[in-house]
């Protein structure tokens, strides 16, 4: 599997979005307000909004052609698993290598489908991209918590972030359905995301909350980014339904299971 360091680059973003709802759960039950748990029971009943984005694997596999960054599926008795330290659920990145890409909705949600099926730490079972002609995003997805820690390990996530993200949205059950909209670029690896709406099956988050965490967010995210060795983004941008990626991005990934 190829381009995974790009679409890595667009995951990781998205899910930033989990450790948001994370602060919502917390600074909700700071003040003492318990009532949004009432509602969590109704979450699985949900399914993912469909964003009418139609793709095919091997749409996936024939964009991965035009970039020569490649991925393996190793296990602790791989090979390659001698020379290098392999721990279950954390990525391994070698090399460098200069990426200027463009890609549809289509290839951009089936190389985040694709990279979901590979990748033994993607905190979403499934999930749709859809930039719109006005530079807006949404995404919506089906988020698995048992895959949340998983991610939470591979990008180094703090302990303290992670005890606040499963104690609060792991009361919404093993799998939920979760939409994001809203603006987001990176410039020199700086973040700058901007949700208009997020909800989780039935519960939307306050718009006042995103804002008031806004910066927490976008340090999270740059965060998640820096432990991506080789990976250096002067621009990813939306717009007119596509995704524009420049930058560098692991010629290597290995995903160890």
């Amino acid at each position: 599997m190829k381009v995974v360091g790009v679409i890595l680059v667009v995951l990781l973003l998205l899910c930033g979005i989990v450790a948001g709802l994370g602060w919502y759960g917390y600074s909700k039950a700071k003040s003492g307000d318990l009532s949004f748990l009432s509602k969590l029971g109704f979450l699985n009943k949900g399914t993912s909004t469909d964003l009418e984005i139609t793709f095919t694997e091997k749409e996936a596999q024939d964009f991965m052609e035009t970039i020569e960054t490649g991925a393996k599926v190793l296990t602790a008795d791989s090979p390659e698993c001698k020379s290098m330290s392999c721990v279950p659920g954390t990525p391994i990145y070698v090399g460098t290598q200069t990426v200027s890409t463009t890609l549809s909705n289509s290839q951009g949600t089936a190389l985040i489908n694709e990279w979901i099926r590979f990748a033994p730490n993607a905190p979403f079972t499934s999930g749709q991209m859809r930039v719109n002609a006005d530079g807006t995003v949404d995404f919506a997805g089906i988020v698995d918590m048992n895959q949340v820690q998983k991610f939470g390990t591979a990008t180094n996530v703090p302990a303290a972030t992670m005890n606040i993200i499963t104690k609060y949205v792991g009361s919404l059950g093993g799998t939920f359905p979760l939409k994001a909209s809203g603006t987001l670029t990176v410039k020199n690896n700086a973040v700058n995301a901007n949700f208009s709406s997020v909800s989780v099956g039935i519960i939307p988050v306050p718009g006042t909350l995103m804002s008031r965490y806004k910066g927490e967010v976008n340090s999270f995210l740059e965060d998640r980014l820096a432990v991506v060795k080789g990976l250096s983004i002067e621009e990813l941008s939306f717009g007119d339904g596509k995704t524009t990626f420049k930058g560098t991005v692991p010629k290597q990934i290995y995903f160890v299971k």
